[in-house]
């Protein structure tokens, strides 16, 4: 039986996302960059080798806009705590058998080929993988094995590419852990969208 994975994509409501481009976008321009960026996720992502796609978002206009397109489901975030509710969505995706993929809603470089590249590199799900953010200090794609579901710790946030390889080396968990230029570049200041201008076409 060949591997099926489940694309799984936290997303903040579109007029709170972004707000460490305040002091050069307006609300109504954050938004807009906000929405834009995640709908080419979506695209990339829905191109590529995923059975589902899990959009993790509390927000009504989010769930109405993409909650009926076919292959995506858009679940409600019970905890309001990425990483509470990362670790409830991999266990659920192993009740499933489907090994979850954590990417995040703000990769405008994203491709569907790098995205394929990551999910082969996992060897059908059976390796545990990371990808770095740009600076190699956040995590920007988790490829999480259904059966370390119950032994890895999600641990999003400040430094946490070293949080996650320390706990893989702790707990004697077989990692691959390397950059996808495109997976690696997301958009969070004025500094990453500076950079990820000079690649947009």
């Amino acid at each position: 039986m060949s591997t099926e994975f489940v694309a799984i994509i936290p997303i903040k409501k579109f007029v709170v996302a972004k707000s460490r481009l305040s002091p050069v976008f307006s609300n109504v321009q954050r938004k807009r960059i906000a929405r834009t960026v995640f709908e080419i996720v979506l695209k990339e992502v829905q191109k590529s080798g995923f059975k589902k796609v899990w959009i993790i978002s509390n927000d009504s206009l989010i769930k109405a806009k993409f909650g009926s397109i076919t292959g995506i489901e858009v679940l409600f975030d019970e905890h309001y705590d990425i990483n509470k509710t990362l670790q409830t969505k991999f266990k659920m995706a192993a009740l499933q058998s489907l090994v979850p993929v954590y990417l995040p809603a703000d990769l405008p470089l994203i491709t569907s080929a790098d995205i394929n590249k990551i999910l082969k590199k996992s060897s059908s799900g059976r390796n545990l993988v990371i990808i770095p953010d740009r600076k190699c200090i956040g995590t920007n794609c988790i490829v999480l094995p259904k059966h370390l579901v119950e032994d890895f710790t999600p641990l999003l946030g400040k430094l946490s590419y070293y949080s996650h390889l320390s706990q893989a080396k702790l707990n004697g968990l077989p990692i691959m852990a390397f950059e996808v230029f495109s997976v690696s570049n997301d958009l969070d200041t004025y500094e990453d969208l500076q950079i990820i201008r000079r690649y947009l076409k």
